[in-house]
C-alpha cells in the first residue's frame, strides 16, 4: 500500500537538537511528548470555508486556525486527526473509503522546506517529474508514480509561509473514481497566511 511513502518521508527528516530552534514552545509539546496523541474524529461542522468548488455539494468541511488551511473531503470518506506524529509532521490527517482496510489518502501539514519536499517527493516517485501548478491560489507542484502494490500515488505539494502542505493518494489506476474526488478536493483547498509560524527543518 502507499503508507510507507508518508512514512519514508517522514524518517529523511534530521532529529531535533541545537540547530533547530522553535519560536513557540508550544508548537514543542505535541512532538516531543513521549505518548502519542490520541487520533480524534472532527465532527460535521468542523470548519467554515468559502462557498463550494463545483461537485462538492454537500462534502464535509473541515479546517484549522492553527495551520491555516481549510479544505472540504466526501462525507463518505472517514477522516482521522492524528495530530504530530513526528518532529516534521505538525499535523496528519488520513481518509479512509467505507469498508477499506488501508487509507485512501492522506495529509501532512510539514515543518520540511518546500524544496526538500520536493526533492523527497521525486525521490519516491522514481525522479518522474513534477508539474507545477497552483492549488488554493498559490504556486504548487503534482505528481504521480507507481505505489508498491501496483497501484498509483498521485501527490500534491503547497507551500505556505508557515509550512508545507503534502497531499498523497493511493489509487488503484487512473479510473479509480477517488482521483476525480482527490482533484476536487485539492481545488477547495484555502491556504491562510494568518496562521503561527513555524521554523521548518533544515537539512545538514
Amino acid at each position: 500500500m502507499y503508507k510507507p511513502f508518508i512514512d519514508r518521508l517522514q524518517r529523511y527528516v534530521w532529529p531535533l537538537s541545537g540547530v533547530v530552534f522553535i519560536t513557540a514552545l508550544l508548537v514543542l509539546a505535541p512532538v516531543m511528548a513521549s505518548t502519542p496523541p490520541t487520533p480524534r474524529t472532527p465532527g460535521r461542522n468542523a470548519a467554515s470555508v468559502s462557498a463550494p468548488t463545483p461537485g462538492t455539494s454537500g462534502w464535509t468541511q473541515f479546517s484549522s486556525a492553527a495551520f491555516g488551511y481549510a479544505l472540504r473531503y466526501p462525507t463518505a470518506w472517514n477522516v482521522r486527526d492524528n495530530g504530530a506524529t513526528d518532529n516534521a509532521t505538525m499535523q496528519l490527517l488520513t481518509f479512509r473509503v467505507p469498508g477499506a482496510v488501508a487509507d485512501v489518502a492522506r495529509f501532512q501539514v510539514s515543518r520540511r522546506t518546500y524544496a526538500d519536499t520536493l526533492d523527497l517527493v521525486r525521490h519516491e516517485l522514481n525522479d518522474r517529474p513534477l508539474i507545477p501548478t497552483t492549488i488554493g491560489g498559490r504556486p504548487a507542484a503534482i505528481g504521480t508514480g507507481p505505489a508498491y502494490d501496483g497501484g498509483i500515488m498521485h501527490v500534491a505539494i503547497i507551500p505556505t509561509s508557515h509550512a508545507t502542505l503534502l497531499f498523497a493518494l493511493h489509487a488503484s489506476d487512473d479510473s479509480d473514481p477517488n482521483v476525480d474526488a482527490f482533484n476536487q478536493l485539492l481545488a477547495t483547498l484555502e491556504v491562510s497566511e494568518g496562521a503561527r509560524v513555524f521554523l521548518p527543518l533544515i537539512r545538514h
